[in-house]
């Protein structure tokens, strides 16, 4: 739990870090996606908000499990 990125060993991503820009990207994608469910949830029928909720749940869960891994391998 030491070796965390708020603990301030963060490296900067160099130009040419193909791998982490895509990682960022991602993280970025999933987290606007989650947003959207999120703030959308009200405009759907009432039979798809259940869907939307967990989507965003799932998104969220994904995004989170993601950025754990990425920590535990620098």
């Amino acid at each position: 739990m030491n070796n965390l990125l708020l603990a301030g060993d963060f490296k900067e991503m160099l130009p040419n870090d193909y791998v982490g820009f895509t990682f960022f990207v991602g993280c970025m994608a999933m987290m606007a996606a989650s947003v959207f469910f999120f703030l959308s949830m009200n405009s759907f029928d009432r039979k798809w908000k259940t869907s939307i909720l967990v989507s965003g749940c799932v998104d969220q869960l994904k995004r989170g499990l993601l950025n754990k891994n990425d920590l535990r391998v620098q």
